[in-house]
């Protein structure tokens, strides 16, 4: 029984240290995905200059990055 409960265990904290590893990344590619959705959604509303969406971007990946 202890053996079973062992390899449950290692097993548990090897997928822990992969999900961990993982983590960064995912991000990422989250945060990717909102910039992109947000890039969309400022074309769509507003006829902005290309100067001025970048300045809102940048706002905007500064407020996400203080949280």
């Amino acid at each position: 029984m202890r053996r079973v409960n062992t390899r449950k265990e290692e097993d548990m904290l090897t997928k822990h240290a992969l999900e961990k590893k993982r983590l960064p990344k995912i991000q990422k590619s989250e945060m990717k995905t909102r910039q992109q959705l947000f890039k969309q959604s400022l074309r769509i509303s507003q006829m902005i200059t290309p100067e001025q969406e970048r300045d809102k971007i940048r706002q905007v990946i500064l407020c996400i990055c203080k949280e």
